[in-house]
């Protein structure tokens, strides 16, 4: 398996050819640096600016990297979305159940944005990159202690 993984045939990128270029994207990456599997909920996943070039996917296992991405799709457009990964840890008191909101926006005008929030703890996340116009996030999902 490669380091990075899940990407799309048939995609929105792969259509437009190695010329053309959206005016603004984003490629998520997600670093689960965690013993437990992160899944997709469905219903969390939402774009309110843009169009999939390659979805989220459905599980991440421990210790992988995974990406995904969205590229504005109109005039003077960025793109902007979000999803939630859901997860079952055990802990002395018995499983807890984890959330991973993750959201990102790359306006046509403006400064980029990303936030992650993970809960419980001692469950975290933290996220590094996201610059440009074209621009390249990783999130990590960690235990700490």
């Amino acid at each position: 398996m490669s380091d990075v993984t899940e990407t799309a045939k048939g995609s929105a990128a792969e259509k437009r050819g190695p010329i053309e270029r959206s005016a603004r994207s984003v490629v998520c990456q997600l670093q689960n640096q965690t013993s437990v599997i992160l899944m997709l909920l469905q219903d969390s996943l939402q774009l309110e600016h843009g169009e999939w070039t390659v979805y989220p996917p459905q599980n991440i296992y421990p210790n992988q990297l995974v990406q995904w991405q969205s590229d504005s799709n109109g005039f003077m457009t960025g793109t902007e979305g979000r999803c939630t990964y859901q997860f079952i840890a055990n802990t002395g008191s018995g499983p807890m159940i984890g959330n991973v909101k993750l959201h990102w926006d790359n306006p046509y005008v403006g400064s980029n944005s990303y936030s992650i929030e993970v809960t419980p703890p001692p469950y975290d996340g933290d996220y590094d990159g996201g610059g440009g116009d074209n621009s390249t996030v990783t999130f990590h999902v960690y235990r700490k202690g």
